[in-house]
């Protein structure tokens, strides 16, 4: 299955709309996160791997089961201010979101889907051991 980003919408905040454009030619994360519960260890890999610049690196907050707070602002705020995150940020969706539907919902918080670098699906994983590997 291809990421057709006219098909699912995504904005970034730092970015705008996600395109093909901005993604096609290297290797693309989409992960999602609970921001406001997530660990600074875990987005620092993410981050290592975004400064590489072998990869594009987009986090997708999501309301997992209601535990995510704050409104999108926040979300962006928590990013750039206290994570220092450079990658997308995507604004907050939920779990029937089409990219969900179509890729999988998440398996827990840092659910990783991994696409090649023409924008291709690959697989989905918990594994960020497995991210390194792609």
């Amino acid at each position: 299955m291809l990421f057709d980003y006219k098909k699912y919408e995504l904005n970034s905040y730092r970015h705008g709309l996600i395109t093909r454009d901005k993604l096609y030619g290297r290797k693309t994360i989409f992960f999602n996160c609970e921001t406001q519960h997530e660990s600074i260890y875990k987005i620092k890999h993410y981050q290592d791997l975004h400064k590489q610049d072998t990869h594009n690196i987009i986090c997708i907050p999501i309301d997992l089961n209601g535990k995510e707070s704050g409104d999108n602002y926040e979300i962006y705020f928590f990013h750039e201010n206290k994570l220092k995150t450079e990658f997308h940020v995507n604004e907050k969706l939920d779990e029937e979101h089409l990219f969900f539907k179509s890729f999988g919902k998440p398996l827990q918080n840092f659910t990783n889907y991994i696409f090649d670098s023409k924008l291709h699906f690959l697989k989905k994983t918990t594994s960020f051991e497995e991210v390194l590997g792609v």
